[in-house]
């Protein structure tokens, strides 16, 4: 048996061999050098360098050891360019938007979807019914939802994560399709909360490049563990684990439209416009792509922001007492904070945006593709490249933030107001150029009621032990493509 897998591992060794080989004859020369990066191994290139968690440390550390906001990588063959400054990622992500705004193709998920009319299309109709000054779509139900994200907390504070990913996903649920969910083990949120885990996990580096090279699912299985899970994962299984949620639900919203028992929403809005189409069956397509991604992007990456947002509350009680000193003097102890008063709380806005500079949920945001061959600052970057920009290296970036570590919301302020002059976080955390999330208005507006309802209600303080003693907490995440 032993020499039947060594003969199978020797046969996967030389498939891959000329896969590259083949690869590499295909690619154009030019004089141009690539932008630096860690040395390459013959054949395999950085397989053994590329990391497999925290990437985003790696990637930082390669681009402070080789002087340059854009670094080079290669797992047999396949490039990976990875861009560690501002600079760099607008330069290539917005300014030549055109060429960088292709993704590896993922079925009906519009982040993944590759560019071209089926994108346009659903991008087109996101922005049509969820544009930022159509705000009576979701912040009527945003309030609605963190005050009974309140009571919750106050009747179970132990159980606030299951309360907050509940609330989240019931908010864009009801958003997208009308209805309510009934609990966190809703069968709805269940589909979501599977196949944003499947997507966060898979959606890695290494996945990317396994995307282009199946064969590399096949390579020996010394080397395969050295990657965890990212090999095992395929677009074959995301697609399954989002089959429940693409289909039912919009099964379900028909149905109750039909029996005109479900609320105004995004689905029974874009369902009417489409009444006098020649093409429903495309249109209602299109619809429930879009319903689907309100719910997988907005919920995964809403729900990460807040459940930072307690433990950066948790850990840093000086900017809670804070931000609950500014409550308590512009809304008053005897109501509840509104949207009317954020433009009053600077401090409260700051400490969001630190929130966001802090820990990013997507620390290397969607990665790019790029499908012919380009030139940035006298490097080549070769066709066919996976293109990353590393969000994290930018908010972390020590001439930009100094003690970057830190948690320090006051670092936006200047004389008690928000200072335009500090670079914010949120102009990149949410993507760039064409690939920007068209919903980061509705994910900050989110946050902000919820963290607003929650510091005017509560105190946020370490649990402690059978013997009263305080458990102190502990900063730490895991690595998956949403943090």
């Amino acid at each position: 048996m032993t020499a039947n897998l060594a003969a199978a591992d020797i046969l996967v060794v030389c498939i891959v061999l000329f896969g590259t080989i083949f690869f590499f004859g295909s690619q154009s020369k030019t004089a141009l050098p690539l932008p630096p990066g860690p040395r390459k191994l013959p054949i395999l290139g950085n397989l053994l360098d590329l990391p497999t968690k925290f990437e985003w440390e790696t990637f930082q550390a390669w681009s402070k050891r080789y002087g340059s906001g854009i670094v080079h990588a290669s797992v047999v063959g396949q490039s990976i360019i990875i861009l560690n400054s501002v600079e760099a990622a607008r330069d290539l992500l917005e300014k030549r938007s055109s060429t960088y705004s292709d993704s590896m193709g993922l079925s009906w998920v519009m982040v993944f979807m590759r560019y071209g009319p089926e994108w346009k299309d659903r991008r087109r109709l996101f922005q049509r019914h969820f544009h930022p000054t159509n705000e009576k779509i979701h912040k009527p139900r945003e309030v609605r939802v963190a005050r009974s994200l309140l009571l919750q907390i106050l009747e179970n504070p132990e159980h606030y994560m299951d309360h907050v990913r509940h609330s989240v996903g019931g908010l864009l649920y009801s958003i997208s399709y009308g209805s309510d969910t009934q609990s966190s083990n809703d069968p709805i949120l269940t589909a979501a909360e599977d196949f944003a885990s499947n997507l966060s996990e898979g959606a890695s580096p290494a996945t990317m490049v396994v995307d282009i090279f199946p064969f590399l699912n096949y390579m020996p299985s010394v080397l395969r563990l050295l990657f965890g899970n990212a090999f095992a994962k395929s677009k074959q299984q995301w697609r399954e684990s989002g089959r429940r949620l693409h289909d039912a639900p919009f099964l379900h919203a028909l149905k109750g439209l039909a029996e005109g028992n479900v609320q105004p929403s995004f689905v029974s809005h874009a369902l009417e416009d489409i009444k006098s189409s020649n093409d429903t069956e495309a249109q209602q397509s299109m619809i429930k792509d879009v319903a689907g991604v309100v719910i997988i992007g907005g919920s995964t990456t809403t729900t990460a922001l807040i459940h930072t947002f307690f433990l950066a509350m948790l850990c840093f009680p000086d900017a809670q007492s804070k931000a609950q000193e500014e409550l308590d003097r512009v809304v008053g102890r005897n109501s509840l904070p509104d949207f009317s008063d954020e433009s009053e709380l600077p401090y409260l806005n700051a400490l969001l945006k630190e929130i966001h500079r802090w820990q990013p949920s997507g620390p290397l945001g969607i990665p790019h593709f790029i499908e012919q061959e380009d030139e940035y600052q006298g490097y080549r970057i070769p066709k066919q490249s996976v293109v990353i920009a590393n969000v994290w290296s930018m908010l972390h970036d020590e001439e930009r933030y100094p003690n970057p570590d830190s948690f320090r919301p006051e670092r936006f302020l200047k004389d008690g107001r928000l200072d335009p002059l500090v670079f914010d976080p949120t102009t990149v955390v949410f993507g760039f150029g064409r690939r920007i999330c068209p919903g980061a208005h509705i994910a900050q507006s989110i946050l902000f009621i919820v963290a607003a309802s929650v510091l005017s209600a509560f105190r946020i303080s370490p649990a402690t032990d059978e013997k009263g003693q305080i458990i102190e907490p502990t900063v730490e995440f895991r690595s998956a493509v949403t943090v």
